[in-house]
């Protein structure tokens, strides 16, 4: 059945509209994976201090394109509630369907507790987290806000991110990922790199709203 879902990618929540195949889930899941892995990688041994920088590069890396190059979205500090931050700078970036898919992931989530503590501990770990709404495009590509949060870990209690917060600190862009190329290119090696850490940080999770009626 071709309807929205959505999953949790190591420190990330990626949703994903009607429209993209469960295949194709699949390989935009691994890349964002593979990405996070190998920039957590780095960072813990100190090679690298901008982790959103070089996980962009990763991500360009593996078949994804900023669209622009470089264009960023900030959204006001003075307001206080996160997730109304967070759809802000997401319907900046791609427009309301992209917001309204992630209004579901954040349900799905709060109803999914092994999903939502995975999430959370991770996050904890590595200082920073990911809102990646994803919806079809031409030509075998995906359009996806990359929505970043960096934080400490003393914010990061449970259900932090359906709660009011005041210091963040985010940026969001729209970027674009040529799925048939990491398929010819990358796959195979990057599911023998994984290994299971596959299986243990990709959990998906239903989106009941998105199928009433």
């Amino acid at each position: 059945m071709d309807t929205p879902g959505a999953a949790v990618v190591g420190s990330s929540v990626v949703s994903f509209l009607t429209g993209i195949p469960q295949a194709t889930r699949e390989t935009v899941m691994l890349a964002l994976l593979m990405a996070e892995h190998e920039t957590d990688q780095a960072f813990r041994a100190g090679l690298i201090s901008d982790w959103l920088a070089y996980y962009r590069n990763k991500l360009k890396y593996y078949g994804w394109d900023a669209v622009p190059p470089e264009e960023a979205h900030w959204p006001d500090p003075k307001r206080v509630t996160l997730k109304d931050q967070a759809l802000e700078a997401i319907g900046v970036a791609a427009g309301e369907r992209h917001v309204e898919l992630m209004r579901l992931a954040y349900a799905g989530l709060r109803d999914t507790p092994p999903a939502l503590l995975q999430f959370e501990d991770l996050v904890r770990e590595r200082g920073s987290f990911r809102l990646l709404p994803c919806g079809p495009a031409k030509g075998n590509r995906i359009d996806m806000v990359v929505y970043q949060e960096a934080l400490t870990a003393e914010q990061v209690t449970a259900g932090f991110l359906f709660r009011e917060r005041q210091k963040i600190n985010v940026k969001a862009e729209l970027v674009r990922f040529n799925t048939r190329l990491f398929e010819q290119t990358f796959r195979a090696k990057v599911v023998t790199a994984l290994g299971t850490l596959q299986y243990r940080q990709i959990r998906e999770f239903q989106l009941k709203a998105a199928q009433r009626g």
